[in-house]
Parts: C-alpha cells; sequence; structure tokens
C-alpha cells in the first residue's frame, strides 16, 4: 500500500510541476510583456566620403534619427568609417552632419540617408558645401 501512496504522491507532483513550468511563464509574459527582438544585435556599419575625392572624412556626426529626435549618434574617424550598432537601436533614418567646420576638412552639405542595418560597410558620398553662392547686392545711392 505504501508503493501506491508513492506513486500518487509522484504523479501528483509532476503534474503540479507542469503546471507551473506552464502558468509561471504566461503570468511573468502578461505581467511584463514579451521581449521583442531578444539579444539581436542591430547595426549599420558606413564609410563617409568625398564624392569628387573619394577620400573618407573625418569628424562628421551619424546620427540615428526618430523623426525629428536623435536617438544615438557617433562620429566618423580617421578615414571616415562609422558604426551604429545597439541591440534596441531603431532609426527611421540616418542624419550625416559636419558639425566640426568649414576650418577643419571643408563644409560638408548634411545627408540623410535611410537606415539600412547591416554588418557590410555601406559607402556614402557627400558633396562639398560651396556656401552662399549669391554676390552681395550693391547698395543704392
Amino acid at each position: 500500500m505504501q508503493k501506491s501512496t508513492k506513486k500518487k504522491s509522484k504523479l501528483g507532483s509532476r503534474i503540479l510541476m507542469g503546471l507551473m513550468g506552464t502558468v509561471v511563464p504566461v503570468i511573468v509574459a502578461a505581467c511584463y510583456g514579451m521581449q521583442e527582438g531578444w539579444n539581436v544585435l542591430i547595426q549599420m556599419n558606413g564609410r563617409v566620403v568625398d564624392k569628387d575625392t573619394q577620400q573618407g572624412i573625418p569628424g562628421l556626426r551619424v546620427a540615428c534619427m526618430q523623426g525629428e529626435h536623435v536617438a544615438r549618434f557617433t562620429m566618423t574617424g580617421s578615414q571616415g568609417h562609422f558604426q551604429l550598432a545597439d541591440y534596441d537601436l531603431y532609426c527611421d533614418e540616418v542624419l550625416i552632419q559636419d558639425v566640426d567646420g568649414p576650418d577643419v576638412n571643408g563644409s560638408y552639405v548634411d545627408t540623410v540617408v535611410p537606415f539600412v542595418s547591416s554588418e557590410s560597410e555601406q559607402v556614402f558620398e557627400l558633396e562639398q558645401d560651396e556656401g552662399d553662392t549669391l554676390e552681395p547686392e550693391a547698395e543704392t545711392p
């Protein structure tokens, strides 16, 4: 008779553990929600070059834009390379800006490019900003 009680107890324990193993994750998910993109690295690797010379442009700000808000940014290195990467990176588009001024390595036109998550390097060509090409108006006496 004791064997029968042990078998029932063992069976009851297994059923109870099985139910808890099923119910507890459902309760946790209901309270906190499901984690999307769990441990998936999202990244954009690139290089920014001068359109005419094809030389890398250092010191540019590469910003991950969410609407009008800058979510993350990085700066281009000495050869124009950059990487935007994070586990929760979401960008509508990427804004490349010359923020160091015309005296450092010339002035470049701000450029908006689509965000494409990729491990391979993408190359973006920027044009020099020629500035205001209008001549000043002559004063009339």
